[in-house]
């Protein structure tokens, strides 16, 4: 059992997952760590928003990985838990970044509102991943969850995983905006 019982999909879905979440994770760390230089808060939500936003994919990348090295999968609670649970921090960090950039003035009562409709929706998601998880998402595979959006197929997920990975670069260069790229776009 584990690796050798896998299909070429499933081994090629938990790859792509366990490579996309590395490099966004990565990146979205390094941000973090920019806070600590240039003690900018917006830099360490935003990096903690991008190590966030990748939850959806936590759940199908530890089942992969539990199941290929440790004969392990994930029951349906927990896997939606790691999937869709943290997604909420993400938007909360982000909103924060957000007002803090474009309406400072405003920053606590657009934040707060959003926390409360934050705290809201956590409320409902704990109250139906523990009465009725199916209404949250269904497992339609061992390292798949279908939350009634688009049916995956291979091309849907290259190109899911190749746009996350690709917006999180962005994002980065967009936040940091490295020596190397900064003189690239001067010269340019």
């Amino acid at each position: 059992m584990g690796l050798e019982d896998l299909t070429e999909f499933e081994i090629i879905q938990g790859f792509a997952g366990l490579i996309s979440l590395g490099i966004t994770i990565f990146i979205g760390f390094i941000i973090v760590s920019k806070y600590f230089k240039y003690k900018k808060i917006e830099l360490f939500t935003v990096g903690l928003m991008m190590v966030f936003i990748t939850s959806g994919w936590w759940g199908s990348t530890l089942n992969f990985l539990f199941y290929a090295f440790f004969n392990f999968e994930m029951g349906d609670q927990l896997y939606i838990f790691i999937s869709y649970g943290l997604v909420s921090l993400a938007s909360i960090f982000w909103i924060y970044s957000f007002v803090y950039i474009v309406y400072p003035k405003l920053k606590w009562k657009l934040f707060s509102i959003w926390l409360a409709i934050s705290i809201v929706y956590t409320i409902f998601f704990m109250y139906y991943l523990f009465t009725e998880p199916s209404i949250l998402a269904v497992r339609i595979t061992r390292f798949d969850s279908e939350t009634r959006m688009i049916p995956l197929t291979p091309i849907i997920l290259f190109l899911t995983r190749i746009l996350i990975v690709c917006s999180t670069i962005l994002s980065y260069i967009g936040w940091i905006m490295p020596d190397r790229v900064a003189n690239w776009l001067v010269k340019k």
